[in-house]
């Protein structure tokens, strides 16, 4: 069974404002009106992903988990099941090509691709996409693929910056908060939760281990590790072997650090 969500409340009802306002988007579709008392003690609402069915609040056989503070006196809303949900009770309808990577618990989780390498031929290494894009047209009035669509785009081009980081490149500042945050996120695409579910507070399901995994598979690591040990092959440099064709990018291989090609 899906999570459930309680929102603490003194209004008549809960809005889809409130809903992206409490960035809670990714896991209910539309806010339902059923008014119960939480597992605070405080009047609000409960409500699942599916907005046809009312949920019931029974605090003593549920568990509720409460979101963090942000700053504020009190959580903004809790997180509760009757049994931990599943990864498939939590799949998205809709998913984009995926791998698949197991995580803590058991869990499996269709990451999904957001790259993928292959060697170039006059650069290390040029990608393409699985992930949809839009239609664009060329000079000459033909369709061709465009930018990947504004739902995927942000995920997207920070893979290319979370790629370019373990390249050895410029990254543009990205923390150690923002890679975990990213591989959150990336199991987010196909399935209904963020970094809350999938924390120690809930799930306990990604550890820093598996959050690495998760990032490697979603920007095709190893695809990239291959496609530049092949060129460097090729250049007559000297490799690190680590599979088959695979290179460790170093500080002394310039083919490592150059800025990835779209294909």
């Amino acid at each position: 069974m899906p999570f459930l969500y309680f929102i603490p409340s003194d209004a008549n009802q809960i809005t889809p404002t409130d809903i992206d306002r409490l960035g809670l988007g990714y896991a209910i579709d539309h806010p339902t009106p059923k008014g119960c008392i939480g597992p605070d003690g405080r009047r609000g609402f409960i409500m699942g992903r599916n907005p046809k069915t009312l949920h019931a609040m029974h605090a003593e056989t549920q568990s509720w988990i409460p979101a963090p503070k942000l700053g504020q006196e009190s959580p903004p809303y809790w997180v509760g099941f009757d049994s931990k949900p599943t990864a498939e009770d939590l799949a998205r309808g809709e998913q984009v090509t995926s791998v698949t990577v197991e995580t803590t618990g058991g869990y499996k989780w269709n990451v999904p691709k957001l790259v993928m390498w292959q060697e170039g031929d006059d650069t290390p290494a040029v990608w393409n996409t699985p992930l949809p894009v839009c239609i664009d047209l060329d000079d000459n009035g033909n369709p061709i693929d465009g930018a990947v669509v504004p739902q995927y785009r942000e995920m997207f081009d920070i893979g290319l910056r979370v790629l370019t980081r373990l390249a050895g490149g410029n990254d543009g500042g990205l923390s150690s908060s923002q890679l975990i945050r990213f591989a959150a996120n990336c199991i987010g695409v196909n399935y209904r939760v963020s970094l809350l579910e999938l924390s120690s507070r809930v799930l306990g399901c990604l550890s820093t281990e598996d959050a690495l995994r998760v990032i490697h598979a979603a920007i095709d690591w190893q695809g990239y590790r291959d496609a530049v040990g092949n060129w460097d092959g090729r250049q007559g440099r000297p490799t690190t072997a680590t599979g088959s064709g695979s290179a460790e990018p170093t500080p002394a291989s310039s083919a490592s650090t150059d800025p990835p090609l779209a294909n």
